[in-house]
């Protein structure tokens, strides 16, 4: 028999549930297809990889891979974004706002501070701007991911609205 830990409970009913919308029609649909070949890069969240993204323009995604032992490769897509910067200037955005040194997005926020230590930085590099804007959009209508808030489907379609809610 075990005792419940009732706060504990609450914590973690309140800070660790997360939903995620999977719909395989949206995957398939081909008004969102992506129309050009991407080629992604990789690298663990952390300081020491500012080097080595990319100094190009692009999509780039937050994906949250936990490491467990003796177990398959699982991810979870929180973040689809774009930059007509660089990559690596947004990406050291990001890493300013988990420090607290730039004001941070709520769900962006979370996302960073609970799961940093796990999380992925995926990148594309795209040189035209259309193709960015195209893409982040088929990406976010394909995936409805957690973290992003602006999401063409919901704002036409309110029954999506409260996935994402605050």
């Amino acid at each position: 028999m075990y005792d419940i830990e009732w706060d504990k409970v609450g914590t973690l009913r309140g800070e660790y549930i997360r939903k995620f919308f999977l719909f395989p029609n949206f995957w398939v649909e081909p008004d969102t297809e992506i129309s050009i070949h991407l080629t992604w890069s990789k690298y663990k969240f952390t300081r020491g990889n500012i080097s080595r993204i990319d100094n190009s323009k692009g999509v780039y995604c937050f994906v949250l891979q936990p490491r467990v032992n003796n177990f398959f490769e699982t991810k979870y897509l929180f973040y689809v974004g774009q930059t007509k910067r660089t990559l690596r200037i947004r990406y050291k955005e990001y890493l300013d706002e988990l420090s607290g040194k730039r004001k941070s997005r709520h769900k962006i926020k979370d996302v960073l501070d609970k799961y940093h230590d796990r999380l992925f930085f995926y990148y594309a590099v795209i040189n035209n701007d259309a193709d960015i804007d195209q893409i982040e959009d088929n990406l976010i209508d394909k995936f409805i991911p957690w973290a992003n808030v602006r999401v063409r489907r919901a704002s036409v379609n309110p029954e999506f609205q409260y996935l994402y809610g605050h």
